[in-house]
């Protein structure tokens, strides 16, 4: 699933897997997505409440660009 997918489903009220999450946040991390989808993204995922399967994904993005 694209980034855009993802935003998408979120922003329908969808919850993400851990391994969507952590391709979500690649995305971003990466530089890969628009400051504004990414913004959609994350105020979707805060409006609704963020689900620990989410937090796991975001979470291992985060530890694989770790120095």
């Amino acid at each position: 699933m694209n980034f855009k997918e993802l935003t998408k489903k979120v922003a329908d009220g969808g919850k993400l897997s851990a391994s969507e999450s952590q391709d979500a946040f690649n995305a971003i991390l990466s530089g890969d997505t628009s400051p504004v989808l990414t913004a959609a993204f994350l105020a979707s995922l805060h409006q609704r409440g963020e689900t620990s399967d989410e937090v796991l994904g975001a979470v291992r993005a985060l530890r694989i660009r770790m120095t």
